[in-house]
Order: structure tokens, then sequence, then C-alpha cells
């Protein structure tokens, strides 16, 4: 079945797959010569990417949790649902956000740090489309003549792999002139305001954080030791702007005296600070960065952190948390289909609200009602129900799955019998 042309009227869906590398850094250098049709025999570890690999079987569990029916056919990468006017397209977790923000996805989960990741791409391009309409030179970087030795894509500046470096550029006119300061304004593109991607809702699983890291045994202890020197990545438009951020910082007692040393600032001296240059050189690499300071290509690093045991056997320190990150349920800001959007994210919503709640009940003394429904308050309010002996209720409440016993231990104490707890599959 050619499942291209089957996608017509339905609402597509981005969910994050696990993807395959030779070269992935878990893969053992010996089989990195092994023919194609012999790697899906090796064990699942050296198979799938351990970051995509955090967000796709919690993501598929949530799928079945909100009863949305498909199978997926081997070396495909698109399933039809069954039961709703629905397709799964299964993509890398840093394609999610760029597929979703440009319209061609409806829906898609992926990770709060992958979306971090593609609005700092798209405020740096919109800083820069605005530059242009202003006629103000797009930042030189690396490979100009205020470089010389370096080459371009070496630095912040290069785009990660799933871009197409053709699309960093401001303007399709023939007489833009980055060195010359020239364009022509009659064929700069203007902003799409459909452009970019909506949180719907935090999903609580895939946690981890994106960390700046410097050589255990080095004197760097603060990322503002990091500024002018060399810091590899994954994450560039995050890093750039991190580090941007720590160099204005930096900079803001420099500028107050410079300017102050004017009777009044002019427009030339406010634009000369905001074209500032980054000064720190963020070099791109697509996997295997904890190897960037041993190899000598960094003096630190900004990746992903789970556990952070890849990084101490790298021989490296966390100096800095640039951010937190979880799975997220995003949309287009331009869905094809509202309502049934709606009807999947309370779906989503329900099954999430299930996995931090169980339901507790238990008799208490009418006398004692106030200070049980203390100890369990629910979501919004206890359900109370008489029973047969007057001076006796039973008590009905949502209690976060965390507080589970010590709900149990508190309740016993002011009196209440029966405690007992269930789980919940769903809820609305």
């Amino acid at each position: 079945m050619d499942l291209v042309n089957h996608l017509e009227g339905r609402l597509l869906f981005a969910v994050p797959k696990s993807t395959f590398s030779h070269f992935h850094p878990y893969l053992p250098a010996q089989l990195l010569s092994t023919p194609r049709p012999f790697l899906p025999t090796l064990p699942l570890k050296y198979l799938t990417n351990p970051t995509e690999g955090r967000l796709q079987q919690p993501t598929l569990s949530l799928l079945e949790g909100s009863d949305i029916q498909f199978r997926r056919e081997t070396r495909l990468d698109i399933a039809l649902v069954k039961n709703l006017p629905l397709a799964l397209i299964f993509l890398p977790a840093a394609d999610i956000p760029t597929f979703v923000g440009e319209g061609r996805v409806d829906l898609g989960i992926t990770g709060g740090d992958q979306v971090a990741e593609h609005d700092a791409l798209l405020a740096k391009n919109r800083r820069e489309l605005e530059g242009s309409r202003q006629g103000t030179p797009k930042s030189k970087g690396i490979g100009s003549k205020d470089f010389p030795g370096q080459q371009r894509g070496d630095a912040y500046s290069a785009p990660a792999p799933h871009q197409d470096p053709s699309h960093d550029t401001p303007s399709t006119s023939s007489s833009l002139d980055l060195d010359g300061a020239t364009l022509d304004h009659e064929d700069t593109p203007q902003e799409d305001t459909n452009e970019g991607v909506e949180q719907v809702m935090d999903l609580g699983f895939g946690h981890c954080k994106l960390q700046a890291q410097a050589p255990e045994r080095g004197s760097i202890d603060h990322p503002s030791q990091l500024i002018g020197k060399n810091v590899v990545t994954s994450f560039v438009g995050v890093t750039e702007q991190y580090f941007r951020d720590l160099e204005e910082a930096h900079a803001a007692d420099d500028d107050q005296d410079a300017l102050s040393e004017e009777r009044e600032p002019t427009p030339e001296s406010m634009a000369r600070i905001q074209r500032r240059k980054l000064r720190t050189r963020i070099k791109y690499v697509g996997g295997s960065v904890e190897a960037a300071c041993a190899l000598g290509v960094a003096d630190g690093i900004v990746d992903l952190v789970e556990s952070g045991e890849t990084m101490k056997a790298a021989g490296l320190k966390p100096i800095a948390t640039v951010l937190s990150s979880t799975a997220v349920l995003i949309k287009s800001r331009a869905p094809s289909n509202p309502p049934l959007i709606n009807l999947i994210t309370n779906r989503i919503r329900g099954v999430i609200t299930a996995q931090k709640y169980i339901l507790c009940q238990y008799n208490i003394p009418r006398s004692l009602l106030d200070r049980g429904t203390k100890i369990t308050p629910g979501k919004r309010a206890p359900t109370i129900t008489a029973l047969e002996d007057r001076e006796w209720v039973a008590v009905s409440s949502m209690v976060e799955k965390g507080r589970v016993a010590v709900v149990m231990d508190e309740l016993t104490g002011v009196g209440a019998t029966d405690v007992l707890v269930f789980g919940i599959s769903n809820a609305r």
C-alpha cells in the first residue's frame, strides 16, 4: 500500500524515532565495517541513539493510553491510525520542531531542549532579517577577512546538518553584498507570522539537562571563563544565545562607561554596541561531543546530560546548567484540524494526569472529616459519601503517586480506616 497517497485528509502527528549511525559513539570500532544487512542482528544498545530512546518508548506508551491505534510496518516511518483520521510520522526528535514550525506537521512530541534550539535559531534568523531590512550588514563571521586562517563552518554560524545552509541568507536579492553592506530591500523576504511552534503541555518524561562542561583537571569552574574560547555543542542556537548573554553581562559595565563619556549617546554608538560580535567560538558537532575537550577541539562543551556518567568517564565536570528539559507536546500555529487536535490533546492530558495520581478511598468518623480532607484535598475537592452508620463517611480523593505512602500513614494517624488505593488508567 502506498501510504503517502493515503495521507490526504489526515492530521499529521510527528513522534520521535530511534536513529542509528554507523559512527554512533556507542558502536564498537570493530563493528563499523559490518555490512548493513547484518546490523539488525546486533544488540539493541548498538542500534539506537540513547537520546532518541529516552523519548520513543514513553511516547508509544502515551499513544497506547490515548487509544491511538496503529501498526507501523517494518522500515516505514509513516503509520496510519485505524480509529482516527490521523497519521503518525516517525522523525528524529531534533527535526520535529522544524516540521511542526513550518506547518508541514500539525502535532509533535519532542524534547524541550529541541524546541529551545529551534526557537533560538528562529530568533537569530529574525534578528538577521530585521537587520537586513534596516540595511545593517549581517555579521561576517568565520571565513571573512576579519578572521584570517579560519574556514567558514568552523564556528557558531555553521548550520546543523538538518538545516539547509541556503536558508541562512536573509535575502534572495542578487544585489545583496554582505561585505559591502548593500541590500535590495524590495526582495527582502517577509516574516511568516505563523512560523514557530506552540507548546501545548509538558509530558513529564525524558528528563535531562543541557549543561556546560569543562575538563575535570582544568582551571575552568564557571562558564564566564569560556568567553572567547572554543565551545563544542550540538545545540548551536541555545549555546550561542547563552554565551551572548554572558558576554553582554560582562560588557555592560564597559558599555556604560563608554556611553557616559558622551554627553548624549548617539544612535551610532548604541548600534555599535548592539552589533557586537560574539567572541566565544561555538563549533557544531553531531555526536560524541564529550570527546571534544580530550581531542583538543574545545575548551568546554555544552551537551545533554541524564545521569552524568558519560561526562565523568570523559573527564568532564558540570560548571553550569543552560536549561532543564522534558518531553513536550507541540502544535503548529496554523493546524489543519483544530477540533481533532483538541480531542487528541485532551486524551493525552488524561493519560498524563492518570500517570501522576492514584485514587485513595477511606472511611473516617464524621467528626474527623475536616482533618482527613486536609490530608487528601484532591485535585478539585474530595468526594464525600454517607454510610449506613451516620457517624461515618466514605471519602474518595485523587492523591499524587509520590505521596501515597505518606498520605496513608497520615490518614491512619488521624483515625481513618479501610484506606485503599487504586490505579487510574485515564482521567479527564
